[in-house]
């Protein structure tokens, strides 16, 4: 498979490599964080890749990552990200709070959309939501 080499305009840079690195991943909504052995493994196989990168960035080398199938690398993650970003939005529907609110206001002051804000001394969503994870 030919990789296409890309310029940056007016630089005279180019890019002539490409990596990806599976992690675990922390984000929440799309399932529950990577524990114990399989994290484990996870961040062993990339440690090793990510020394095996290393030496081919010192080489200067030219090496695009094949691991992954054609859909998966090309269409994927732009398909996802516009799904997801389309109704990512309207997912504090589902956001309440119980008993154990404080009326506190953190979650108002730590929103970074100003998503949140306390009404009748309780937190309500304006369908803003980001998905940062930052509330407490």
């Amino acid at each position: 498979m030919k990789h296409k080499v890309f310029y940056f305009t007016g630089t005279g840079n180019s890019l002539n490599a490409g990596f990806s690195v599976l992690n675990p991943s922390n984000y929440l909504p799309f399932g529950e964080a990577v524990q114990g052995n399989a994290q484990a493994e996870l961040l062993q196989t990339g440690a090793v890749k990510i020394s095996r990168i290393a030496g081919i960035i010192k080489q200067a080398g030219t090496h695009f990552d094949k691991e992954a199938g054609w859909f998966r690398r090309n269409i994927s993650p732009g398909l996802l990200y516009s799904l997801g970003y389309m109704f990512i939005h309207n997912l504090d529907k589902s956001f309440a709070v119980d008993e154990n609110c404080s009326s506190c206001g953190l979650c108002a002051q730590v929103c970074p959309v100003d998503n949140v804000r306390l009404e009748e001394g309780k937190p309500v969503w304006h369908r803003k939501c980001q998905m940062c994870m930052g509330l407490p």
